[in-house]
Parts: C-alpha cells; structure tokens; sequence
C-alpha cells in the first residue's frame, strides 16, 4: 500500500474525465486500485473545493472522491499535529486521559464509506464562508506582495535593529511573549529568518496550549519546549518555510502560492507526491541545499504531469 498526495490540478483532470470519459476514467481507478494505492486526502482538499464557486462543480468533486474510497483523511491543522508528535518523540509532552489522544503520525483517519465522506462534506459546508473568505484573502495578500517591489540592496539584519527604538520595542514584543533570548540580537539573522523564527516558537507555543489532548510534563515548562525543539525537526514546517522562502527570492508570487505551501507540508509523510513544476524546482533546489539532512534525501523525488488524464496514469502507472 503505497500513500499518494494529489494536487488540486489533478482533481481537475480527473472531474472532467469523469464527466466526458467514464470509461477512461474507470480503468484509472482500476489500476489505482491494482496498485494499491491509497489517497492521502487532506482539510487543504476539502477546504479548496468548497471555495469553489458553483454548488454542482463542488457536488463533482464529492462524487469523485467516492472513487477513491477507502480513503486515508487528515482532517487536523498541520502545525498543531507536526509541533506535538514532534514533542511527543522527545518526551516532552503526554497524552491527557479522557480526551483526544496524542498521535503519533499523520494519514492514521480512514473514511470508509460514503457515509462518512458526506459527514467531511457537511461538516465544511457549515464552514464554506470562511473557506472562501480565506481563500481569497490568501490570493490577495500573494498579489500584494507581488505588486511590492523587492529590495535588491543589503537586507536588514537583527544587529541593525538593537540600537533603535523600533528595535527595543520589537524585542520587548517578542521577550513579553517568552519568544526571544538575549542571543538573538547578535546572531545577525536577516529580519525574514528572524521573523519565520519567531513565527515556528509562537506556533510551539499555541501548540502546547492548544486542546488537543496533550498536557506538558510537570517537570517541563513551555521554554524547554523552545529550547529543546528545532524548526528541521518539524519537517513539514520547515520544508514550507524554505519553500516560501525561494518563491519569494525568484520573485514568484503566484497568487495560488499559499494552498500550494499548504500542500508541501505533507510531502514528508507519504510515499507520492505530485505537485505543479515550479514547486518541484524549489523542492529541488531545497534538497540542493541542504544534502546533510538524511531525511530530505531520501524522500522519493514528487511527480509532476501535464493536465491530461495520460500524462496522470504515466506518471503513477509507470514510475
């Protein structure tokens, strides 16, 4: 059994073969089925077809993932999940009796039935306003930044910062908060690092108190958990991060940039992954850069196909 992660692009592809070539989409799930491959659907799937805008484009999509049935589903924020498995190896956090235990991969919820399949798709009609919402506020911040010009000068830097008073006042910012170390104003971290620093510790943080059926250890606090785990540990994040970070530096700002970051946190935890080509040579260049990391290397490189049902089987069938 072998866990493949779809793009949305492919979900297109394989709605309309649906539609206008039942029979050629029969045999793609037959041999999907021969090959035992099992869909790693995700709430970044369900999330992206319920912002789409026609009730009967939405209903295609559902019809479609029956197809698929059985079916592995996470339904759970990425972050949360990866930032307390990550805990949980180094012993730091527990299990908490009597509420949602504590597990220790991604892809662990099956849906079964179309009973069930109904119930995802209920459950995130209620949420659909929000759905769309964030969606289009994802698309329009990506195009903002696009519309920015990026500075080609020397970039600001953690030591430029200590001197002045926006400087003073973002350090007590982030030490009210427990977020920062004495240390970090002369690392010379460029802003950007500093900032997506910052961002991983306030997630370790709202992870830790978030409900999710996990308490800290009486002999742990929060700072050791700051301490003690690392942005690479976190796999998922960090390979986002550095994603993110190589979009930006080519200047991409594609407005469909943040869903396909949503996407890329997943690639470590299944076995295909297919995504758009220019995400591919970031991964790429990610893996370039950073050989002395085991786990990267060994990930089986992601697919990419053209939009043709042909090009889909080719690449799943064939590889």
């Amino acid at each position: 059994m072998r866990m493949v992660y779809l793009d949305t692009s492919h979900f297109d592809i394989l709605s309309r073969v649906m539609e206008n070539r039942p029979n050629a989409f029969l045999e793609f799930i037959s041999a999907w089925k021969q090959n035992q491959f099992v869909l790693a659907l995700t709430k970044v799937h369900v999330e992206e077809i319920m912002a789409l805008s026609h009730a009967e484009s939405r209903d295609v999509r559902f019809a479609l993932l029956e197809h698929f049935i059985p079916f592995q589903y996470e339904s759970e924020n990425f972050f949360e999940r990866e930032v307390l498995i990550e805990l949980s190896r180094k012993g730091l956090v527990l299990p908490t009796d009597g509420e949602v235990s504590l597990r220790s991969k991604f892809f662990v919820d099956g849906v079964k039935s179309r009973e069930q399949l109904l119930e995802i798709k209920a459950a995130h009609s209620v949420l659909r306003p929000i759905h769309v919402l964030m969606n289009k506020a994802h698309r329009v911040s990506w195009q903002a930044a696009g519309q920015a010009k990026p500075s080609k000068g020397k970039q600001p830097r953690t030591t430029d910062l200590s001197g002045r008073i926006f400087g003073k006042l973002f350090y007590w910012f982030t030490g009210l908060f427990g977020l920062n170390e004495p240390s970090w104003s002369s690392r010379g971290l460029s802003l950007s690092r500093f900032m997506q620093d910052l961002s991983f510790r306030l997630k370790v943080k709202f992870a830790i108190r978030s409900k999710l059926g996990v308490k800290v250890l009486d002999n742990t606090s929060s700072k050791t958990a700051l301490d003690t785990l690392l942005i690479t540990d976190c796999k998922g994040l960090w390979l986002r991060q550095e994603v993110e970070e190589k979009l930006k530096r080519a200047n991409d700002f594609d407005v469909s940039n943040e869903r396909d970051l949503d996407h890329v946190q997943y690639y470590p935890y299944v076995d295909l992954f297919l995504t758009d080509k220019r995400i591919i040579n970031k991964l790429g260049q990610v893996t370039a850069n950073h050989k002395d990391l085991v786990w990267l290397t060994e990930l089986q490189p992601p697919l990419h196909t053209r939009d043709t049902l042909e090009s889909l089987t080719g690449a799943l069938f064939t590889e």
